[in-house]
């Protein structure tokens, strides 16, 4: 190896280690080390960072609970199936506030919703996503879910087919999660 390649190696390590995992990147390091570097993936990957944190704080400042039941503007940053929104509006509708497409750490979750003290995440699971069927999907969801419930949210995922078939009970089993948890805390 050559030495300058090694340094660079080296610098990279003393900055921070990144190891990805299918769809998840996990950084250890100096951010501010990464800030100052002179290495240019370094400072540019910092700054990557910096501008997706700054851009889910001002989305979290305006995300604000909707008061009509439309779905709110998304800027076009997240994807939204035709069934988040049904769901979200049937969840209105049943007189329970939402927040659509909440910022928590490196997630969007689909839908958020606060009871008191007590959070859910409510996600969409749709058609597509479903089809092939071989562990790996179960797996990423496992995965998904781990980081929101040790931060302190519950989690419920919905396939579309049992909001297609069964929106009034998904929406009933929301008001029993928001029911028990507002006893709890009230």
């Amino acid at each position: 190896m050559r030495r300058e390649s090694f340094d660079r190696v080296r610098l990279a390590v003393r900055a921070g280690i990144a190891t990805r995992a299918r769809a998840c990147l996990i950084v250890v390091g100096d951010r501010q080390m990464a800030k100052n570097s002179n290495v240019p993936y370094l400072r540019s990957f910092e700054a990557h960072v910096t501008r997706r944190e700054e851009q889910a704080r001002r989305l979290t400042s305006q995300r604000e609970k909707p008061k009509d039941g439309r779905y709110p503007e998304t800027d076009g940053w997240a994807v939204v199936s035709d069934w988040e929104r049904t769901l979200f509006y049937a969840l209105w509708k049943a007189g329970l506030e939402t927040i659509p497409q909440y910022p928590v750490e490196k997630y969007q979750l689909d839908i958020a919703h606060l009871a008191g003290e007590q959070k859910l995440d409510i996600e969409v699971d749709g058609e597509h996503y479903h089809k092939k069927w071989n562990g790996e999907i179960r797996q990423r969801d496992h995965l998904r879910n781990k980081r929101p419930k040790e931060l302190g949210w519950d989690v419920q995922r919905f396939w579309v087919y049992e909001l297609r078939d069964n929106l009034e009970g998904c929406v009933a089993w929301v008001r029993t999660w928001t029911q028990k948890h507002e006893r709890e805390t009230g």
